[in-house]
């Protein structure tokens, strides 16, 4: 995913952080001012922090002088949020926050333990995802004000999606998988979940950087299978756990998912080719269809309104 359509999600600015250093000299680098808003700074030490929480902990050097670019906008935009919640009066408690995690970990099924080790993988702590997740509250409450209302999706638009999308809706009749899998321990410990979670995200990366499926399934996995480069065979529905048919059935010839948990431990999926049995009616999948190209309009307006109407009467500036 591009760094762009990353961070034009809302995140509120933390608040300023005083770091004390023994060197002067080390102080002024890190508070250097990458941007002002209005008048007020943002400085080296913000940006450098708000890039590891939301780029599953790249630092700054990792990142081109374009994405820099990028990644600023995305903290300058949340800096103007916050200033416009303000000015609105929209707020969003910590009880709502809590909340939402504990919606979250009721439908996939974590523990405390877990969701920690599913954070650590992307880069986050508990502290940094609750921060995620208040901006992302704060961000519905602007959206249900000022944006929610205006948009319609008609038969018409869901009728065009399906014709033109319809290998998304269809069902397989069979996958011919590959995997890497690490081994869960039994009873495992929070300790054992950050060490599986940790093992994963070095195969994750890894994978993204161009290596060879095989050549990471042979060196890492822990399955019988790792030998033949990660080789499960062709699997037909009702074949496998819940876990991995509700990942491999959906996930495109070629591509390779994020780690999924099963009882047997975390586990990264890729499929070589799908046989197609039929597909699903448009009857079946219409609200499916509709909530997505609702939720497209919806960051399209947002994204519309960040970038003009939310700027309007403020005044901004960058010094990288």
């Amino acid at each position: 995913m591009a760094l762009c359509t990353k961070f034009r999600s809302v995140v509120l600015l933390a608040a300023a952080l005083v770091l004390t250093l023994a060197s002067p000299a080390a102080a002024r680098v890190v508070n250097r001012v990458v941007a002002t808003v209005d008048g007020s700074p943002i400085t080296l030490y913000q940006f450098e922090q708000y890039i590891g929480h939301n780029t599953a902990g790249m630092k700054l050097n990792q990142l081109s002088k374009e994405q820099q670019e990028e990644v600023l906008e995305g903290l300058i935009t949340d800096t103007l949020i916050t200033m416009q919640a303000d000015k609105l009066g929209l707020h969003v408690s910590s009880r709502d926050v809590q909340a939402y995690m504990d919606q979250i970990m009721t439908a996939n099924q974590l523990d405390e333990a877990t969701l920690q080790a599913a954070l650590q993988q992307q880069g986050l702590d508990v502290a940094g995802y609750r921060n995620q997740v208040r901006r992302e509250l704060l961000k519905n409450q602007l959206v249900s004000r000022d944006i929610r209302d205006r948009v319609n999706i008609t038969d018409e638009e869901v009728q065009r999606y399906y014709e033109k999308n319809g290998a998304q809706f269809a069902i397989s009749a069979a996958v011919e998988l590959h995997h890497i899998l690490f081994v869960l321990p039994p009873a495992p410990t929070a300790a054992d979940m950050q060490k599986l979670a940790d093992k994963a995200r070095r195969a994750h990366q890894r994978l993204v950087s161009g290596e060879s499926f095989a050549k990471v399934a042979r060196e890492m996995s822990e399955a019988p299978d790792a030998d033949a480069g990660g080789k499960i065979g062709r699997i037909e529905k009702g074949q496998m756990m819940a876990e991995i048919e509700n990942v491999a059935f959906v996930l495109p010839e070629g591509e390779i998912s994020h780690p999924v948990r099963s009882p047997a431990g975390l586990h990264i999926l890729k499929v070589e080719n799908r046989e197609i049995a039929d597909a699903v009616p448009l009857e079946q999948v219409n609200e499916q269809i509709k909530e997505r190209l609702y939720g497209e309009a919806i960051q399209e307006r947002f994204d519309n309104w960040a970038d003009a109407d939310l700027r309007a009467g403020h005044s901004v500036e960058t010094r990288l």
